[in-house]
């Protein structure tokens, strides 16, 4: 016969255990209680702490945003104005900001403008060196190595046009660097090495916008030195034009001995008839004539024509004396 199952009732329940998991609960807690009775004043400190911090994060974010929307400001006025001494006070009065790196820019750019290219130097090398973590420290190396380009200290340019690259590997300044790179080498009579610049500017920097201009220089190659940068070249004119004056003038030239001729003859045929001329000087000369009882006097060596009209009349009448 089978045996009828226990009923949850009929199990004894285990007293001891329960009790002894109350009272290890209630030791606990009372231990956490008494822990924090005797650490209060620590937790309180350390809370405040925690809330000054807090509080002063937000604070110093508050303020620095507000030094920072200053110095733009103040740099954004200086850089309208065009003048050196506003934006030397941006440089000073935020030294290490953004805006400051800005301003040593902008002014090296008016110091260029105004062909102070020893005191632009200075103000790139010091935007070099005092901000190397500024978003702009690219283009203050592109600009420092294009005015030694120009002055053909290509050492110091190489320099600073590698630094361009060691910043931007593959930025806006890479493509139109390796061609400033590639020029230098052409002035060093290093043409395979130019080529191979070219060539990168636009094999390793897709969508370049200075393709053609590397395509131009690596055309330039192959007949010669390529050209310098910005300068224009000038294109000889045909010297077709002084030839035709010079065509114009000569028959003009030819025909001055003819007419002296012309004017010589009727004094000599007034001559070869026994007619007398009267005429002094090479440069300056008298003829006297007489024509139906009036006088006339002449001066110079351009009027023979005039002599050799009246002298026929006073040859005619000497027979008659």
């Amino acid at each position: 016969m089978a045996k009828k199952p226990q009923s949850n009732d009929d199990i004894p329940e285990n007293t001891d255990m329960n009790e002894a998991v109350n009272a290890a609960s209630d030791s606990q807690a009372e231990g956490i209680i008494d822990a924090i009775e005797k650490n209060r004043v620590i937790i309180i400190l350390v809370g405040l702490v925690v809330l000054v911090g807090v509080f002063g994060y937000l604070l110093f974010s508050q303020l620095g945003k507000q030094k920072h929307l200053a110095a733009a400001r103040a740099y954004s006025a200086a850089a309208t104005s065009g003048s050196i001494s506003e934006l030397d006070g941006v440089i000073a009065s935020h030294a290490g900001s953004v805006s400051a790196g800005n301003a040593l820019i902008k002014k090296a750019d008016i110091q260029l403008n105004q062909k102070n290219n020893d005191e632009a130097i200075k103000t790139l090398e010091a935007m070099i060196s005092g901000y190397a973590d500024h978003p702009l420290t690219a283009q203050a190396n592109f600009m420092l190595a294009n005015v030694y380009h120009k002055q053909k200290g290509f050492s110091e340019a190489k320099k600073y046009y590698e630094q361009v690259l060691a910043l931007q590997e593959d930025g806006e300044l890479s493509p139109i660097t390796k061609i400033r790179l590639g020029d230098i080498e052409v002035a060093q009579g290093n043409a395979d090495k130019a080529e191979q610049l070219y060539q990168e500017s636009y094999t390793l920097h897709p969508g370049s916008p200075f393709v053609s201009t590397a395509e131009e220089r690596i055309a330039q190659l192959k007949v010669g030195t390529p050209a310098e940068i910005d300068r224009p070249v000038v294109k000889e004119e045909p010297a077709e034009p002084e030839t035709v004056e010079a065509e114009v003038e000569t028959p003009a030239e030819s025909e001055a001995p003819a007419a002296s001729e012309a004017e010589e003859e009727p004094e000599v045929a007034a001559l070869k008839e026994g007619g007398k001329a009267k005429g002094e000087g090479k440069g300056k000369g008298k003829a006297k004539a007489k024509s139906k009882g009036n006088k006339g006097k002449g001066k110079g060596k351009g009027q023979p024509a005039e002599a050799g009209a009246t002298e026929p009349e006073e040859a005619a009448a000497a027979p008659q004396n």
